[in-house]
């Protein structure tokens, strides 16, 4: 439970935006366009808070790909013949994938092991 909140866009974009507007009504940030069009209005605090949420949405998906592409060199499978393997094979290379691989929720591994079921 406790994994599923710290990845939550949700929470962290909520935090930023309650930041945000604790500086500004702490007096930190003074530049009168910024409390105009961002803290003016109510609407405009719903406004910064989706603002917020969708950049940690964001942010958190950066983070991902790049973990991701950090290991992309561990996720691969052995070179194919010349003429092609054989659709038999694929149970051989399901368990070369699950052997090679320690990140199993990867981008990359999932792809190769659906493709390699639906053969």
């Amino acid at each position: 439970m406790s994994k599923l909140l710290l990845r939550s866009p949700l929470l962290w974009g909520t935090g930023l935006a309650f930041c945000f507007f604790s500086l500004i009504q702490r007096g930190v940030i003074r530049d009168e366009y910024v409390v105009r069009y961002l803290a003016g209005h109510w609407v405009e605090y719903i406004e910064v808070g989706l603002f917020c949420v969708g950049l940690s949405s964001l942010a958190m998906k950066l983070l991902s790909t790049l973990r991701q592409k950090k290991s992309l060199a561990d996720c691969s499978l052995p070179v194919a013949l010349s003429g092609g393997q054989h659709p038999s094979e694929a149970q051989g290379l399901q368990r070369h994938l699950l052997e090679s691989v320690s990140d199993e929720q990867g981008y990359l591994p999932k792809r190769l092991r659906d493709g390699l079921d639906f053969v």
